[in-house]
């Protein structure tokens, strides 16, 4: 909620302070479903093509999150490099949530997994889990050309 506020309050102050790309916002339901909110601020050329009230400063889409996405991770790993093992690592974090369980479910030890983990971090230029999972995130935005 912090997050979404903040997000709110930058773009009521303008396309710059919320970044003329927009962000991409994880939120959990009260029911403890899993969404994310994907924020695009109105320039003056966007707000004249959706003919729009000029008062209107975004446009939310919501949707509900799937980070496990097999089409997601695989164009995350295609397009950072990841090793087959990489990416059966990458699937297992983000399905069951950290490194502990992911080891347990893979049969392998901790030791491993964060092995592969600190390759993945240094192929996409992160350094924590949570960064992970954002990049993974931004990638599924409807902002975000995909590579062909």
């Amino acid at each position: 909620n912090r997050t979404l506020r903040a997000a709110l309050v930058a773009a009521r102050d303008g396309e710059v302070a919320l970044g003329g790309k927009g962000t991409s916002i994880p939120l959990r339901g009260s029911d403890g479903a899993e969404f994310i909110v994907h924020m695009l601020p109105l320039n003056a050329a966007r707000q004249k093509s959706i003919e729009t009230d000029r008062r209107a400063a975004v446009i939310l889409f919501i949707k509900r999150n799937d980070p496990g996405d097999a089409t997601a991770i695989a164009a995350f790993a295609a397009r950072f490099g990841l090793t087959p093992q990489e990416t059966r690592v990458l699937q297992t974090v983000v399905e069951v949530g950290g490194v502990p369980m992911a080891a347990e479910m893979l049969g392998i030890s901790s030791a491993t997994v964060r092995t592969h983990v600190t390759g993945i971090f240094d192929k996409t230029g992160v350094r924590r889990q949570a960064d992970l999972l954002r990049l993974l995130m931004e990638m599924k935005s409807p902002f975000v050309r995909q590579p062909q």
